[in-house]
């Protein structure tokens, strides 16, 4: 049974995210945010762990119910936090707005995000060289690990209904899905990728940069490519359409990978 080293993760994410959340999430929304943790919770489900913690779980809920009654809007009476953050403010920084009410929220009951531990990203922890985090990775694998990798069959499944799955079509949402699920497995000891799978994501970024003549060749980076070529809101499908073409060129396809099913909390 995999250890699980980290069981009340939230608060401390959260101290973390609230310093700097456009360079932990690249943007300051309450959608990125959601889409990390979600990601990050759905790792833990998938390795056997609960989502999150009784305790973080309390907290989210009598947030929701602290902002109820905090509005006062007979009809607005969902205790969700995430939907009564986006009534009070609908922007593209709302997060920031979270974070002052939920500080709030915390001194009513006595703690803050001051006093609490921030969570350190496992990029932070290492301050290796690439050639030492891959060596690293290969380190981390332990027996409980069984998906290894996991990438090509996730991309299998949301590339199905990406709107279920990550809750949007875009490759920003994608990323920061992956992003959250990759941490949650680092954080828990096993390695967040998959050397093979981020050589398919690196190998992708430069087929990219070389099926585009007005590219930077230096930028093999394949979300930007794929926003330049269509910055739309539904952009993700563009990103699926040439990853199978470029999958298909090393005779693979996402069609033939068996697909990721994700594990549902029991509660």
């Amino acid at each position: 049974m995999l250890e699980d080293k980290n069981p009340n993760w939230l608060l401390p994410m959260l101290a973390t995210f609230r310093r700097r959340p456009s360079l932990y999430l690249r943007a300051e929304n309450m959608d990125a945010l959601m889409r990390f943790i979600f990601g990050y919770k759905w790792a833990r489900a998938d390795l056997g762990l609960c989502q999150e913690s009784a305790s973080d779980k309390e907290c989210l809920d009598q947030f929701g119910e602290w902002l109820n009654r905090r509005a006062a809007d007979p009809e607005n009476d969902t205790p969700w936090w995430m939907y009564q953050i986006y009534s009070l403010d609908p922007s593209e920084k709302n997060v920031h707005t979270f974070f002052k009410l939920f500080e709030e929220f915390l001194q009513t009951k006595g703690h803050s995000l001051d006093a609490v531990e921030p969570w350190i990203p496992q990029a932070q922890r290492r301050f290796m060289s690439a050639d030492a985090c891959v060596e690293k990775d290969m380190e981390r694998h332990v027996p409980e690990d069984k998906t290894p990798n996991w990438l090509l069959p996730m991309h299998a499944t949301i590339r199905t209904k990406p709107g279920i799955y990550i809750g949007a079509e875009t490759t920003r949402a994608l990323n920061l899905f992956r992003y959250g699920y990759e941490e949650a497995r680092d954080d828990l000891g096993i390695c967040g990728m998959s050397v093979s799978d981020k050589e398919w994501l690196a190998k992708f970024g430069e087929w990219l940069a070389l099926r585009a003549p007005d590219s930077d060749r230096d930028e093999a980076e394949w979300s930007l490519q794929i926003y330049r070529l269509d910055s739309s809101e539904k952009n993700i499908h563009t990103f699926f359409k040439l990853f199978e073409e470029f999958l298909q060129t090393k005779g693979q396809s996402l069609d033939a990978v068996e697909h990721w099913v994700p594990t549902f909390p029991s509660d």
